[in-house]
């Protein structure tokens, strides 16, 4: 998650923090967890998980990825009711997760959670833009395609540029960066995959 360097923000409408906070509160008693479990699986403080069921906290992307682990589906289902599991997904229903001060945005387009969890991402990085991650979990798989500029991939130690036209393929068990290091923006698409 962003660290350092120009802050980073992001705003999800009202309406769909007060759709997650209900979803993430059903499946926490489905499961039958107190909210300190769901704290200890997820690895947050059950303060900021209370802000969030009570909608009012906008979370990052990396505690939703957080809360998603810990009840084992994909980061898009934490927005979506059971009677949403199957839908054509409108422009309407993308969800910017990520905004950063220069512009660039990080949108959740679409997921799908059977035969394995699978979301489909929508970054646009403005020149100067540097997103941090935390590690994901040791299965998860990063597909990306750049369609405009140049992205610098940094996973670990290594450090890959992607340019327009090219694909990467990404396993994201460490910490890391996406950075545009150019001078004109770099859109991409990314599917992430997460076997379970």
């Amino acid at each position: 998650m962003p660290r350092r360097g120009r802050k980073q923000t992001h705003a999800i409408a009202e309406d769909t923090l007060v759709s997650l906070a209900a979803t993430v509160r059903a499946a926490r008693e489905r499961k039958r967890w107190a909210l300190a479990t769901l704290a200890e699986r997820s690895g947050l403080s059950k303060g900021m998980l209370l802000q969030i069921e009570g909608a009012r906290t906008n979370p990052s992307i990396g505690t939703l990825i957080r809360i998603a682990n810990a009840f084992g589906v994909g980061v898009w289902e934490l927005f979506a009711s059971p009677a949403d599991a199957v839908k054509l997904a409108a422009p309407s229903d993308a969800l910017t997760l990520w905004r950063s001060s220069r512009g660039g945005t990080a949108v959740l387009l679409v997921g799908a959670a059977s035969p394995q969890p699978i979301e489909l991402w929508q970054w646009r990085l403005a020149p100067g833009d540097v997103y941090k991650a935390e590690a994901h979990l040791a299965t998860t798989v990063e597909v990306i395609h750049m369609q405009q500029g140049t992205l610098t991939l940094v996973v670990g130690k290594k450090r890959v540029a992607v340019a327009a036209g090219a694909s990467a393929v990404v396993r994201m068990d460490q910490r890391h960066q996406y950075r545009n290091e150019g001078r004109s923006s770099a859109r991409f698409t990314m599917v992430v995959i997460d076997p379970r």
